[in-house]
């Protein structure tokens, strides 16, 4: 979701005019740290899907040789 706003507020900034003043004079200096958190954050829940998924599909397809932690 963080994406999709940032996208938005990017393009609005660099096409349009709607922007407030303030947000206006201030994306320029925010832009450059904002893009790589999102960034970091849509990789991580990528990564978080996919070791959640690995970790589904030992439990239900191989259910005996998944290790027990007891």
């Amino acid at each position: 979701m963080m994406c999709l706003l940032f996208q938005a507020v990017k393009t609005a900034h660099d096409v349009t005019d709607w922007l407030p003043d303030t947000v206006r004079r201030v994306w320029p200096y925010v832009e450059p740290y904002i893009w790589p958190l999102a960034s970091i954050a849509q990789t991580c829940n990528v990564w978080l899907v996919v070791v959640l998924t690995a970790d589904r599909y030992v439990a239900i397809c191989k259910p005996l040789h998944a290790s027990q932690y007891r």
